[in-house]
């Protein structure tokens, strides 16, 4: 059986890690799982035996202008981040009052991936 758990971000949160263990949890009894992303870094979880699938965001100008602008200061001060640049996207997007549709672009990655 295939099972796909589907999550905005992966990053340190416990809900996250919930699902991770349940993921854990059904590969261990023989399942084919995935977890499919927008965003997040799941590198804090250790033991994770489930593959995470990202998806490239869906960017406006204002955002992919943050987002080159994120890759640029990560690439000069912020070389061992674990910050991601769609993360800080969705935080300037928020400060700035602008509504990302996650749902349409979750909607379009849960529809067009292929296990």
């Amino acid at each position: 059986m295939k099972i796909s758990f589907v999550l905005i971000t992966t990053s340190l949160a416990g809900g996250v890690r919930y699902v991770f263990e349940v993921a854990n949890g059904l590969k261990n009894r023989g399942y084919n799982v995935k977890i499919l992303s927008l965003a997040g870094d799941h590198s804090w979880f250790k033991g994770l035996k489930v593959e995470v699938v990202y998806k490239e965001p869906i960017m406006n100008k204002i955002s992919k202008t943050l987002y080159n602008l994120h890759k640029v200061y990560k690439l000069i001060k912020l070389n061992k981040s674990k910050i991601k640049p769609y993360n800080s996207i969705l935080a300037f997007n928020s400060l700035l009052g602008i509504k990302s549709n996650l749902i349409t672009e979750l909607a379009e990655f849960i529809q067009n991936f292929r296990f």
